[in-house]
Formats: C-alpha cells, structure tokens, sequence
C-alpha cells in the first residue's frame, strides 16, 4: 500500500523538468538538442538538465554551444561519476524542480511543437502519466518498426483502464513518456538493480496503481536504434530478456510469461 500525497503546485518552481544523460555521445545529440529547439516551449517554463558521465569526446562541446546560443534558458550541465543511467536518472530527478518530468535520450528525437501542447493539456487535465507512440529508426532516419497498441490492446486498456492491457504491452519508451515528478515520491525512483528495463518496471508500477493516465495514439519521437545503443546492441539481447522475465516474474506470476509470449506471437501474426 502506498501513501499518496500531493502537493501544491506552487512547490514547484516550473512546469517541465527535461533530463538527458550523456556518456560519448557527439554523434546524435545535435538533433537530440534540436528537437527539443524547436517545441516552442516558454523558457520560463521548463529547465534542461544534462547529466554527463565524464565525456571524452565533443559531448560538452555541443551542449555548451546550446547553451550559449539559448541563454535565456535554463541549461544546467551536471558531471557526475558513472555509475549506470538509473542513478544519473535519479540523483537528478530529485533536484529537478519541475512539476512535470520528461526523459530524452541523448540519441533520441520529439517531434517539432509537440511537447508544448502535450504539457499544457497535461496539466489543464490534471493527467498523471501520459504516453504516446514510438518510430524506432536507424542512423539515416529508415523506419525499422512502431511501438504502438494494436486494436486489441486499446480495447484491453480501456476496458481495464489500462491495467490489464499491460499483460500483453508493457513497455513505454522514455521519449515517449510525460509525468508528474509526485510520482516518484509515492512509487520510488527507477531501480538501480537493472540496467536496460528498470523504465520498463516503473511503467507496470504506475499503470498498476490509481494515477490518472492518458495514451495519445500519435506518433510524435523517435526511438534511435544503433550498435552504440544500450537497448538496441545485440550484444545486450540475452541480458535484457532475463530483466523482462524477472519483472513479468515479479508482478504477474511466472505462468503469465508464458502466456503473454504466445499471445504476442498470436498478435503479431493476425492483428498487425
């Protein structure tokens, strides 16, 4: 059981905290930095917090050229020992002062103008959690596949207010995902035990709780698929299908694996 509380918004010292860990990563952030130029967002409104494992290449380069260009924007360049992208994520969490939490990867895009009315009806709505859907694309901008509910799963997600729609899809990519920092509080922070999924677990504990939650069946960012990628290298593959087990384990049963694999494979053959 958890305690829930809420806040005043006026704890808040603005709407949008935008956190992106860097480790090496000249060669996408550019256009990660870019998409996020042209959201039209009101600079008072949001801050942009950098968290860098100690860069070796141009990666501070480019994020201080952004911050030169934009000084009327809150840019905040932290450097912090590595210590994998979950504690990156949560140590700045903590001191992000948004009401309003969104994750970009350093290698990942949001469409132009998107997260600006994305916030706003957020907040006018009092919405939780709110997500959309997802390009997986490679280096050249080729599409390689979506991440987005068939027809079944919107049926099962507002049938069940999504809750049991989870069975069958159950992964929310950060980039595609927009939410209240309280929850933290009430939930606790991604888990450092894993490595690739621990954004998969948040997800199935917010969708599992009482929080007011809002898919958009849009396709608004893109998801960068590369071999320098944690979640997209093969090399990781083997890994990351013991976290996903371990957490379907861990809150729905070990027999629901087994289902949910064949009624993926059903799904993949006859509904997409």
């Amino acid at each position: 059981m958890y305690n829930f509380y809420y806040y005043s918004n006026d704890i808040f010292l603005m709407k949008l905290s935008i956190i992106t860990c860097t480790y090496n990563s000249e060669k996408y952030l550019a256009g990660c930095i870019q998409s996020l130029i042209t959201q039209n967002l009101n600079v008072n409104d949001f801050e942009h917090i950098f968290v860098d494992a100690f860069s070796s290449d141009s990666t501070i380069n480019i994020i201080n050229e952004y911050k030169n260009n934009h000084t009327t924007h809150n840019i905040n360049l932290i450097r912090s020992k590595p210590q994998w992208v979950y504690n990156a994520m949560n140590t700045w969490i903590k001191q992000a002062k948004g009401e309003y939490i969104y994750i970009l990867n350093s290698d990942d895009t949001i469409y132009e103008k998107w997260l600006l009315d994305l916030l706003n009806y957020t907040i006018d709505t009092e919405i939780d959690f709110c997500f959309w859907n997802t390009y997986f694309v490679d280096k050249y901008g080729k599409l390689l596949g979506k991440l987005k509910p068939n027809s079944l799963m919107k049926f099962l997600f507002y049938l069940w207010c999504y809750r049991f729609g989870l069975i069958i899809y159950n992964y929310i990519c950060p980039q595609s995902l927009l939410y209240k920092k309280i929850i933290h509080d009430q939930l606790w922070y991604y888990s450092e035990n894993f490595k690739y999924l621990s954004d998969r677990e948040f997800s199935i504990k917010v969708m599992s709780s009482t929080y007011v939650i809002w898919y958009l069946d849009s396709f608004i960012s893109n998801f960068l698929h590369h071999n320098d990628s944690l979640t997209s290298n093969i090399h990781n593959r083997n890994e990351i299908y013991k976290e996903a087990t371990y957490i379907w384990n861990k809150y729905y049963r070990y027999y629901l694996w087994s289902i949910r694999v064949l009624l993926v494979k059903f799904l993949r053959l006859f509904l997409t």
